[in-house]
């Protein structure tokens, strides 16, 4: 095995990638609101970049980059999100993250291929983040109050993610440049909870709460 710390750039270097075709980084500070603007700049963006750096010295052919749909803001939004839309990060990781696309895409080349992921909510057994808090109080009995929840977000199962990784790997030319996932439909916090629950044979056992009020809390 070969391994590096993000918080300490000597341990990316030559070694580490010798021989290697194919870096694919999805290592990164992250589901940490306490970490500082400085935390994410040196974890996420300097050692991104050191990374890349490396890579290029030891002639890997592709890069491929897991980034989020977070560099799009924070803000709910009925309209249809694409790599049109103008991006707006927001939050330390979101910043980092787009600041790192940007450094990945201007370094693509014929002998570097760059392939970015942005991400939605990944949803699949013990994911971290949102989608592991709601699988968490899915799991319990007590009445949870999305009985009127319709909001909907993109999502997208961390089988499918792999396969599509597997792809932009044995196949170098697949996935070039920026790329938006996610699967459809959308799907709304009520129908994730039920799906769950389904999953655990458990009840729904939702109740209704005015969507104003749940805004408030």
């Amino acid at each position: 095995n070969r391994r590096f710390d993000l918080s300490n750039l000597s341990t990316i270097n030559t070694e580490l990638l010798d021989g290697i075709d194919v870096v694919i980084h999805t290592a990164a500070l992250v589901h940490d609101s306490s970490a500082k603007h400085s935390e994410h700049e040196a974890l996420n963006v300097d050692a991104t970049s050191k990374l890349l750096s490396v890579s290029k010295e030891c002639e890997v052919k592709k890069f491929i980059f897991i980034s989020t749909v977070g560099v799009y803001g924070v803000s709910s939004d009925k309209s249809h999100i694409s790599l049109k839309t103008t991006v707006n990060p927001q939050t330390p990781y979101a910043k980092a993250k787009y600041k790192s696309e940007l450094e990945l895409l201007a370094n693509a080349s014929r002998e570097l291929k760059v392939s970015i992921f942005r991400l939605p909510l990944v949803i699949g057994e013990n994911a971290p983040g949102n989608f592991g808090f709601l699988e968490k109080i899915a799991k319990t009995n007590l009445p949870l109050p999305f009985g009127l929840a319709t909001n909907k977000r993109s999502v997208i199962s961390v089988d499918t993610v792999a396969n599509l990784i597997i792809e932009a790997t044995q196949n170098l030319a697949a996935f070039e440049g920026l790329h938006l996932l996610a699967e459809s439909p959308p799907v709304s916090t009520r129908e994730l909870i039920v799906g769950l629950r389904n999953n655990y044979g458990k009840s729904p056992n939702l109740f209704p709460i005015p969507k104003l009020i749940m805004k408030l809390q």
